[in-house]
């Protein structure tokens, strides 16, 4: 097996039909040793950059997951985020509660629980709670969610 210019001592390989999957043991043992699972109580929510509440159930600095982060935002009643947008990560919106006024690009859309919204990179972004609960949402990014990859405008 060729090894493209990587130490082979520090990489294990496995093959998966017929495809060979390597992998490193020093990050095998980095995530093997985060956590695979959040409980909702001991994810401590904080204020985002866009002025939202986020609770990170799952992100790659401090859980097991590689390659994106699931959070649920929370906008309260009459609150709007800051408009901004996102260069790397694409957004997966999923309203769980509530119901809100999306700005997306040059689109409004009105939201309530049970809808999703894809929000591509690039795209300007926020929502407005026009209801009268608490607006939840949750929210995949890939890659990761990080302040340094949102831009307010």
């Amino acid at each position: 097996m060729q090894n493209y210019g990587m130490d082979a001592s520090l990489y294990s390989s496995l093959r998966v039909h017929g495809v060979v999957i390597i992998a490193s043991s020093s990050s095998h043992q980095k995530f093997t040793q985060m956590k695979t699972q959040t409980h909702y109580d001991d994810a401590q929510p904080y204020v985002t950059k866009d002025g939202s509440i986020i609770r990170e159930l799952m992100h790659p600095d401090h859980h097991a997951v590689r390659a994106q982060s699931f959070a649920e935002a929370i906008v309260e009643a009459g609150i709007t985020t800051e408009l901004h947008f996102h260069r790397l990560s694409e957004e997966i919106y999923h309203v769980t509660q509530g119901m809100g006024r999306m700005q997306l690009g040059a689109h409004m859309l009105d939201v309530k629980a049970g809808d999703t919204i894809v929000i591509h990179p690039g795209t300007p972004h926020c929502i407005t709670n026009v209801g009268a609960v608490t607006l939840k949402i949750i929210c995949s990014c890939s890659p990761a969610y990080s302040h340094g990859d949102t831009e307010l405008l």
